[in-house]
């Protein structure tokens, strides 16, 4: 399965849209992280529809704790490994923009956009 631009985008407003929607939402987002590669992309559109100030974003990694108010977007949820790795805060929240058919369940806490109707490898836009 291939993604195109114009699908990303698309499917960028349809999470941007639950995000607005979720409760969590309401709180003041102190930083928005990406996970890299994909995330980076996820994350810029939403910042962007989000209105959310590009000196806020930041690339996650392994040391960062995140606190109260921190955001994590990535392009997909698969195993759950990188979610589970993640030291999260109590008021911290998690979107990912897909997941994909026969995964590992996804908790309830994790805002997703679409879930594609695949299990086979997806082809992002950016990648080669």
């Amino acid at each position: 399965m291939k993604i195109s631009w114009e699908q990303f985008d698309r499917d960028c407003e349809r999470l941007a849209k639950l995000i607005k929607e979720h409760s969590y939402y309401n709180q003041r987002i102190s930083c928005f992280y990406a996970i890299p590669k994909g995330g980076f992309f996820v994350a810029a559109r939403i910042a962007y529809l989000l209105d959310i100030n590009k000196n806020r974003l930041r690339s996650f990694t392994n040391l960062v704790l995140i606190l109260s108010n921190d955001f994590i977007v990535d392009d997909f949820y698969d195993t759950g490994k990188t979610y589970n790795e993640i030291d999260m805060g109590p008021d911290g929240f998690f979107a990912c923009l897909y997941t994909k058919e026969r995964i590992a369940p996804v908790p309830s806490e994790i805002i997703i956009g679409r879930q594609l109707k695949t299990s086979n490898h997806v082809w992002m836009p950016w990648g080669d």
